[in-house]
């Protein structure tokens, strides 16, 4: 119930908050402190690095929070790939409910079996919006463990170029 409360005040915060202050900054970076912020096991991969304009503080907030779903819902490894403007929290495990890739998350819509409230995906969306970016929602594609299954989940943070 506590962490429910939480998450409430947490998008309260996040609908009233403006726009946020946005500056340069590399996309490596921001992986790099999301991956060694936690109890996790989270390698970085950086494809093609990238600069952008955002709020440092709450993307990486996003991406903490993408890690502890991908870690608490998905599979090891969790890895973090950064490719110019986009970083991708990407999982092993049973990819992305269809609810997700069909509408995204939603306020109150809990998914899976884990009975969460739902709000922990619209939260980072809403951090997001505020400086810029978006939230997209895909699988790693077919293969593992049989036929047809997905091979994890991809969630990417898209955010503006610098320049």
């Amino acid at each position: 119930m506590r962490r429910l409360v939480d998450d409430m005040l947490s998008l309260a915060r996040e609908d009233s908050a403006a726009q946020a202050e946005r500056a340069e900054v590399s996309t490596e970076d921001l992986a790099r402190e999301a991956s060694g912020s936690g109890p996790w096991e989270v390698e970085v991969q950086v494809d093609n690095p990238g600069r952008v304009r955002c709020d440092e503080r709450l993307v990486v907030s996003v991406l903490e929070s993408l890690v502890l779903n991908a870690v608490r819902h998905g599979a090891e490894p969790v890895t973090i790939e950064v490719d110019g403007s986009e970083i991708r929290v990407c999982d092993r495990g049973p990819g992305s409910p269809e609810e997700i890739l069909a509408d995204g998350p939603r306020r109150f819509r809990s998914i899976g079996p884990t009975g969460g409230s739902g709000l922990g995906l619209v939260i980072a969306q809403r951090r997001l919006e505020r400086t810029g970016g978006t939230l997209g929602f895909g699988d790693r594609g077919e293969g593992r463990g049989g036929e047809g299954e997905p091979q994890g989940a991809v969630v990417s943070v898209r955010l503006d170029p610098a320049g």
